[in-house]
């Protein structure tokens, strides 16, 4: 079973009774004002308040895997840790198609002066299909820095190329005194790590770490005779196109499928208060759990309602 709905978190999450749910997925704002987005500025994923409401519908000893970047994880895991959770680990799901998006310096130097900068070539973007070059032009001019200070800091930037997304992994305290115990009154308390194995190309089956890669990742990284899938999970690219466009921040769904398998006991219901396109309740679905997902925006929840009833089982829903 498959619900979306239309509201606002954590107010939301008042519709339902303590220690409902039997894990938590999800992806909210960052926080870092991305493409200048009204929505990834409210700072919600910092909200005490916000994550102690989601601790209380979450049965004890109940998993909470939440997506942050690296330059805000240090606020959303302490505010997680404030709210009574206990943190377990950290997944660093690390990927290769991204562009810096900072301030190149030298550019900035000759406009500050009021100086024009020579064109000596066109520069393409390598990877014009990113969710993070959300709007940028898929060529420039190459130009050549003209004053003196611009050419001493020619190559400076303000950022590094992001490549990872930080899972804080958490777990709501148990209410009984083993974990044992703990799962035969709530089902809950532990990892799937069996049905989360992998077989890298040696033929070996390694339990899952918490690092995971992507595909352009692995095939960078295949310099080693056995390839990196022999120590680290690749997950497939695997994003829906609704309509002719993405969600700006759109996750893998091979990626969230398998933090929802990782979390999740046998049976239950997962929740994602920021479902967005419903990426997190279509892998419930297709893992045979229900899932109930929540998002602010209306045409988000129109199109996660659309991909759960149009679902097609082994392939990505898409319109």
């Amino acid at each position: 079973m498959s619900i979306l709905i239309h509201d606002m978190c954590p107010q939301a999450l008042c519709r339902w009774e303590d220690d409902y749910f039997d894990s938590v997925v999800t992806d909210p704002p960052y926080g870092i004002g991305f493409a200048n987005l009204k929505w990834d500025k409210t700072g919600i994923a910092y909200s005490e308040e916000m994550w102690m409401e989601v601790l209380r519908v979450l049965k004890p000893g109940g998993y909470l895997a939440v997506f942050s970047s690296p330059r805000t994880y240090h606020h959303v895991g302490t505010a997680i840790a404030n709210s009574g959770f206990e943190i377990v680990d950290v997944i660093s799901a690390i990927y290769g198609n991204k562009q810096a998006m900072g301030l190149n310096v030298s550019k900035a130097i000759d406009k500050m002066y009021g100086r024009e900068r020579k064109v000596v070539g066109t520069k393409k973007r390598a990877y014009t299909t990113s969710v993070y070059n959300l709007g940028a032009k898929s060529e420039w001019d190459d130009t050549i820095p003209t004053t003196e200070l611009a050419q001493q800091y020619d190559g400076y930037n303000t950022v590094l190329p992001p490549s990872q997304d930080l899972i804080c992994i958490a777990r709501k305290p148990l209410s009984e005194d083993t974990v044992a115990a703990n799962i035969a009154r709530w089902g809950t308390g532990a990892m799937n790590v069996q049905d989360t194995s992998f077989e890298g190309r040696d033929g070996t089956v390694r339990r899952p770490k918490n690092v995971v890669i992507d595909e352009d990742v692995a095939e960078k990284m295949s310099f080693h005779y056995k390839g990196p899938d022999r120590y680290f999970y690749v997950v497939k690219e695997k994003r829906l196109v609704f309509n002719g466009r993405k969600h700006p921040t759109q996750k893998n769904f091979a990626l969230m499928e398998f933090i929802v398998k990782l979390v999740m006991p046998p049976t239950g219901t997962v929740l994602d208060p920021f479902c967005g396109y419903g990426t997190t309740i279509l892998a419930a679905q297709r893992l045979g759990f229900s899932g109930i997902g929540i998002d602010m925006d209306a045409q988000n929840i129109e199109v996660a309602k659309w991909r759960c009833k149009n679902d097609r089982q082994g392939e990505e829903a898409a319109g």
